[in-house]
């Protein structure tokens, strides 16, 4: 199965302020370079040196593609491997690749906003805003998942639901699959106790933040209206 992916596909984008902080000042133009100071063009040659060998290091056939910001402006970009290496399809700037588990820290930085803004708090359980959870396997009083849990892989739930193509499908229709699996998910662990990686865990995290969302949005219209 894992060769039929695309194998090890990530995004990578570097923010000048990062070499910036890290080399010293960076100048494009190698003549009259201040002593201490680390040009562009040695930043990139040690840029390539090093995901060229994490590339080899892995042995998967990935492909990764890289770009430079700074500003609003893309000053430097290149790709190296596959995008498909079953079919030798190397991968270039403009490859699209599957995002996969970066959605997570996407889904944990909103969550993080929704605290900070008081809408929810970390230590809620989840069926304040997704009373669908009590359909897990083993759900009860005892059992109550927190967002904290949820965001830390430590709700104790299994990695996958026991549901045929669970993670397939239009984007469109993510709620109703996430609803749909979690009666076939179960907890393999005490949650709260230990650390294990689950991706319908942060499935039925992203569920719940928008409920949550949602709710303040109704309310506040309310507000407005009465």
């Amino acid at each position: 199965m894992r060769k039929k992916l695309l194998h090890y596909n990530a995004i990578v984008t570097l923010a000048l302020t990062v070499f910036e902080s890290c080399h010293g000042t960076i100048h494009s133009d190698e003549g009259n370079q201040p002593t201490g100071t680390v040009d562009l063009a040695t930043i990139l040659d040690q840029l390539e040196t090093e995901l060229k060998a994490d590339l080899m290091k892995d042995s998967v056939g990935g492909g990764i593609s890289v770009a430079i910001v700074k500003g609003d402006k893309i000053i430097w970009s290149k790709a190296f491997g596959y995008a498909d290496s079953e079919n030798q399809v190397l991968a270039d700037t403009t490859t699209i690749y599957r995002a996969g588990s970066i959605s997570k820290s996407f889904t944990a930085f909103l969550m993080m906003q929704l605290v900070d803004d008081a809408v929810i708090s970390l230590d809620d359980p989840i069926e304040k805003y997704l009373p669908e959870i009590k359909q897990l396997k083993g759900y009860s009083p005892t059992t109550r998942i927190t967002f904290l849990e949820l965001a830390s892989h430590t709700s104790g739930l299994s990695r996958e639901p026991q549901l045929k193509d669970a993670n397939a499908g239009a984007i469109a229709d993510w709620e109703r699959k996430v609803l749909a699996s979690i009666p076939s998910s179960q907890f393999e662990s005490v949650h709260g106790t230990k650390y294990s990686y689950s991706n319908i865990g942060f499935g039925i995290l992203g569920l719940a933040l928008s409920r949550s969302s949602q709710q303040t949005v109704y309310a506040n219209d309310a507000r407005k209206n009465f």
